[in-house]
């Protein structure tokens, strides 16, 4: 008989027993009767499952001496309240009385909101793709009691779900060494995945080298349908800002009829909500036509940003209505009442996807009565659908002017007829039941969004743009900073938590230097630049010269990662690097100056060679070449001197401007009393003052 034969023999008929106990239960009990520890936690998504028949604990310290206490495996699982897997699985497993008693039985179980812990889940994520070279939500790990990882996947069956924890299970209990050194594997795997360990400085990439990258990266262009090829379609946000920079200061005009073309098949596209605005995850098919339903925080501020830049290039009527009808859908339906904005929309209702959003043509021919039939032309609707199960959703066929000429209507009437179609729609769809909302208040995200705004501001003036990025900018110190210039990471039912990571302060000294770039309040750069030295304090690696995502003041996981690789939202070492370029020049700050080029040299391998991966390094090599003016001005009428000339130079200039004498560096003694001085200065070199708006556009445009 093999060793452990009688003793699994019993373990199983034990396991027996326990189901057909909790069968019975279940059929006893509802779901309700269930409440395990994730009930005191603030996360939409953790709540989710508070009243699952599984264990489920938190990620604390608690829980993690609780596996090695009780000398159990862990059972990581990792998701979002977003996630549409994430669901199917919660029900066809987390629900099951017989799949939660083995896991509770067997396990130390433990749910992870990754919007809240994205160390923890960065930490499993590499781990999986070493394991298996693949990724995705929901990630489900089963680690040792120390916390390294042993087996990891992603959504599974029911039967193949209790299957696997089974295997573990056993060979956790007979064959312990096998998992144990697949742990040291696992380890050793992301320990490689450093590709900073090691790493030297290179040259500074030319714009030559940059050029040719960028030329590699177009041929796997979607030519007829914008973005990259293949489906599913994500509109990349880090990418088109690259290219949205590159093109905008070498004029290369194959990449900008690639940019305008994406972002005009997008805006037309379903990915588009053309009823309430705002962007959703990414589309299913390679015409943007079928979403994934889900809208997040994070995409719709990164393409408000884009679509703006796009428009001030362009003065296109399509990009700009994106951005005021994306802004529009964030402050009616992601903004809390402090001003703060929500991370998520789910993708599903009352159990299926895009319910919320989708439409019978039956059902709209009625709503819209005379007006239909063109509005069915111009949104691409069929009786049979232009989805599945007889539903449409709504995609442009046409720019609406060029739809308008070729049915001989008048634009503005048309125009109208949109307006009044969107109006009555969106009254009828708020009354069907609306998909969760995640109102979790995540740093970062929110940072990201205020940033959206300041740039929207910037080029289209709107006040209501500037008075909602401040009153979340003032959230954000009101209630998201801690003691000595630290931030947490969410805040939800008037309580802040989580000590933030890298991308939350990152993100939030770039939010605030923008809010700087367009109110000249100092108080902003002030918190921007506390926030940096915090940043140096607590997260910098002198041994590799870049940033950890966690800080010092955390309890370490098994791994202590350095984020560089661009994902859909930019790497926070690269965000760093394009914020201390900024303050340095704001604070004549050697160090922060010297720290973002060492660093922006060690990467320039990865961007010339992986510009797709390191987008937000290539833009700000772009920028490093090109925007290095400084323009200064100081003086009783120095915002009447802006406001006069800030469009000459904006594209690649750094402003300072203030009305009084001021304590900031970059003012030092260039304050004269009853003058208006403004000081042009260019790598480090400035040309004589100039006290007269007409000399000031003259020395700019030499």
């Amino acid at each position: 008989m093999k060793p452990g034969a009688t003793p699994g023999f019993l373990v199983s008929g034990f396991e027996h027993l326990f189901f057909f106990l909790s069968l019975l239960k279940q059929n006893i009990y509802t779901m309700a009767n269930f409440t395990n520890k994730l009930i005191n936690e603030t996360s939409p998504y953790l709540l989710q499952h508070a009243h699952n028949p599984v264990d489920w604990h938190p990620w604390n310290d608690q829980t993690l001496q609780k596996a090695i206490d009780e000398d159990k495996l862990l059972l990581i699982s990792i998701g979002y309240s977003a996630c549409h897997w994430c669901h199917v699985m919660e029900h066809e497993s987390f629900e099951d009385i017989e799949v939660a008693t083995y896991m509770n039985t067997h396990f130390v179980c433990v749910k992870v909101d990754r919007e809240e812990r994205p160390d923890v889940d960065q930490v499993y994520m590499d781990a999986l793709q070493i394991m298996s070279g693949r990724g995705g939500w929901p990630l489900n790990c089963i680690a040792l009691p120390d916390g390294r990882m042993v087996y990891g996947g992603t959504y599974y069956r029911k039967s193949d779900w209790l299957h696997l924890l089974k295997q573990l299970h056993e060979l956790f209990t007979y064959e312990r060494e096998k998992l144990i050194d697949q742990a040291k594997t696992i380890n050793e795997g992301i320990s490689k995945l450093d590709i900073l360990n090691n790493k030297t400085e290179s040259p500074v990439p030319s714009i030559h080298q940059i050029s040719n990258s960028i030329e590699s990266m177009s041929k796997g262009f979607d030519t007829d349908e914008g973005g990259f090829n293949g489906a599913p379609k994500f509109p990349m946000p880090v990418i088109l800002e690259y290219l949205l920079y590159f093109t905008q200061y070498t004029k290369h005009k194959s990449i900008k009829q690639h940019i305008d073309l994406t972002l005009k098949k997008m805006a037309l596209g379903g990915i588009f909500d053309h009823i309430g605005g705002g962007f959703a995850r990414y589309s299913v098919d390679t015409e943007w036509h079928i979403p994934h339903f889900e809208k997040m925080l994070y995409d719709n501020a990164q393409l408000i940003s884009i679509y703006t830049k796009a428009s001030q290039q362009n003065n296109n009527e399509l990009f700009k209505m994106a951005v005021y009808e994306s802004i529009a859908f964030i402050e009616r339906e992601l903004t809390s009442p402090d001003g703060a904005f929500y991370s998520a929309i789910d993708a599903d209702s009352q159990g299926e996807e895009g319910k919320f959003y989708v439409w019978t043509y039956s059902e709209l021919q009625e709503i819209l009565g005379n007006d239909f039939q063109l509005i069915a032309r111009y949104y691409s609707l069929s009786p049979e659908g232009n989805w599945e199960k007889g539903l449409n959703v709504l995609k442009s066929v046409d720019l609406p002017e060029n739809f308008a000429a070729k049915n001989e209507i008048p634009v503005n009437s048309f125009l109208s007829l949109l307006e009044t179609t969107q109006t009555k729609l969106l009254k009828h769809r708020n009354m069907r039941h609306r998909p969760a909302t995640d109102d979790k208040i995540i740093t970062s995200w929110n940072a990201m969004m205020i940033k959206a705004l300041c740039d929207a501001y910037q080029v289209f003036e709107n006040s209501g743009f500037l008075k909602t990025a401040t009153k979340a900018a003032n959230f954000v110190i009101e209630k998201l900073t801690g003691e000595q210039h630290s931030l947490w990471r969410t805040h939800k039912q008037g309580k802040s938590k989580i000590n933030a990571f890298l991308d939350d302060y990152a993100f939030t000294c770039e939010a605030f230097i923008a809010l700087y770039q367009i109110t000249f309040d100092e108080k902003w750069l002030t918190w921007a630049r506390n926030f940096a030295d915090h940043v140096f304090t607590h997260f910098f690696d002198k041994e590799s010269g870049f940033f950890f995502y966690t800080s010092d003041n955390d309890a370490p996981l098994s791994a202590r990662k350095k984020e560089v690789v661009d994902n859909v939202i930019p790497s926070s070492n690269a965000v760093m690097v394009q914020n201390l370029f900024m303050l340095s020049k704001y604070y004549s700050n050697v160090q922060y100056a010297q720290t973002a080029e060492n660093m922006l040299k060690k990467m320039a391998f990865e961007v010339i060679n992986y510009g797709r991966f390191y987008s937000k390094w290539g833009s700000i090599l772009v920028r490093y070449h090109y925007c290095n003016k400084e323009l200064t001005i100081i003086g009783p009428q120095a915002m009447q001197f802006y406001a006069a000339i800030k469009n000459i130079g904006k594209t690649n200039m750094i402003f300072a401007v203030s009305e009084t004498e001021s304590n900031l560096p970059i003012f030092s003694n260039r304050y004269c009393e009853g003058k208006t001085a403004v000081y042009f200065c260019e790598n480090n070199t400035c040309k004589q003052p100039v006290y007269s708006i007409n000399d000031a556009i003259e020395l700019i445009e030499d």
